[in-house]
């Protein structure tokens, strides 16, 4: 018979690449992550990984093993939920920063989807307060973001997990002077008036910071808590507006991508002690679809929260 915690742990490493990173996550020693899979390959009596200098490979019969096992684990998941968590339910408090939801999706779905009685809280915020949740014990994992001028380190509590780096665009109505432009630099931006994010939020420093860097400072006609806000004023013409250039372009407006490197970068984190089944299966499957995150809200025109 097949050790489930081993087949937890092959699910991690064939995910993440990595003996270290599927240990971080799981709360383990890299040594015991190797010993499992020692176990498990002797089990099955076949290899499952690769090693090369970039860490480890999984074989074909590691990746088709995992996936049957994600069912059996599921399951397994919701039987062992103790009676202090609703007798079965599997909770999960989620937190998420603007433009989160593409990212969350998928993992979502798969949740909705599975046959285990589910009750999941979703709050959207700023990164910083998402971060606080985490360490607070109040959010269970959270899809945050750092801006690439606003460094931010986050405690040693937090476990990170990279998704995807995002460029910026800035969003102008169709008649705009940069709105055919295939990208524009913040020096071409120096005339105009901004609409930007809450004044205590990264998305605001970045601006501010970017707009010194180009020389000038930002002209602030509104500060706003949310992009759907931040999307009618500039359609109104009230200022220009920033946004992940990934993100779906609101009616009545255009994205005009921000030339240069300076962007953000999206994370999944939670805290480092919280290993259970939920929340290592919500990071797995968000690390999963990282690169390709959903598309939905290209149809909805939603975009959330600001920050």
């Amino acid at each position: 018979m097949l050790n489930p915690v081993w087949l937890r742990t092959l699910g991690a490493v064939v995910e993440l690449g990595s003996f270290a990173d599927a240990a971080r996550l799981l709360g383990y020693s890299p040594s015991a992550v190797s010993q499992q899979m020692s176990r498990l390959e002797r089990a099955i009596d076949r290899p499952l990984f690769n090693r090369d200098r970039r860490g480890v490979v999984p074989t074909a019969a590691a990746i088709r093993l995992a996936e049957r096992a994600t069912p059996l684990l599921d399951m397994l998941a919701n039987l062992d939920q103790s009676e202090d968590a609703g007798g079965g339910v599997t909770r999960l408090r989620i937190g998420l920063c603007a433009g989160g939801l593409r990212y969350a999706r998928p993992a979502l779905r798969r949740l909705a989807g599975s046959s285990s009685p589910l009750a999941l809280s979703v709050v959207a915020g700023e990164s910083t307060e998402l971060v606080d949740g985490i360490t607070s014990g109040s959010l269970d994992v959270a899809v945050v973001s750092r801006y690439e001028l606003v460094p931010r380190v986050w405690p040693g509590k937090v476990a990170t997990w990279p998704l995807a780096d995002e460029p910026l665009a800035v969003l102008v109505p169709p008649g705009h002077r940069v709105a055919g432009e295939a990208s524009v630099t913040f020096r071409g931006l120096r005339d105009e008036w901004w609409v930007a994010g809450p004044e205590a939020g990264d998305e605001f420093r970045h601006l501010q910071r970017a707009c010194a860097a180009a020389e000038f400072q930002p002209r602030v006609a509104a500060c706003v808590e949310d992009r759907d806000t931040a999307a009618e004023l500039a359609r109104d013409g009230v200022g220009v507006a920033l946004a992940p250039a990934a993100a779906a372009v609101p009616a009545g407006l255009v994205a005009v991508r921000v030339a240069g490197p300076a962007g953000r970068r999206i994370e999944v984190v939670h805290a480092v002690a919280d290993n259970s089944a939920a929340t290592v299966g919500f990071v797995l499957c968000l690390r999963e679809h990282g690169a390709h995150p959903s598309t939905t809200d290209s149809r909805t025109g939603h975009l959330g929260a600001a920050g």
